[in-house]
Parts: structure tokens; sequence; C-alpha cells
């Protein structure tokens, strides 16, 4: 009966569940910093389809349109 008591409420579970785990305003600026920051380099072929030979030219413009490109 007391493991009852001490476990946290139907509606705190569902708030928690909703609204997902708390984070301090600290990680939240530096997640969306390193994550805004997270581009490769176009020049050395860091980006998504480069593994293609010349078919990945398309893919490069595509890139560097978008600004996915760190240079």
């Amino acid at each position: 009966m007391r493991d009852v008591a001490r476990g946290r409420s139907f509606a705190d579970r569902a708030n928690q569940d909703i609204q997902g785990p708390a984070r301090s305003a600290f990680d939240s600026k530096l997640g969306s910093a390193v994550a805004g920051s997270a581009h490769g380099d176009c020049m050395k072929g860091q980006f998504k389809g480069s593994n293609m030979g010349l078919l990945s030219l398309p893919a490069l413009a595509f890139a560097a349109a978008n600004g996915d490109c760190a240079r």
C-alpha cells in the first residue's frame, strides 16, 4: 500500500509523456547550436549522395542550394 502512495499519479505520468522530459535552458541552447552547425564540407564529399561518382553532381548542387555545405 505504501508503494502505491509513493508513486507518481497517473496525471503526472501522462503530463510527462505529453511534454517529454524536462530540459535545462543551457542544454536546449547548446543542442540547437550544435545541430545548426552540423554541416559537412561538400568539397570533401561530405553530403548526402556523395558516393555515386558523376551521378552525385545533382546531389552536390542540391546540397549547395539548401545550404547543407559548410563551405
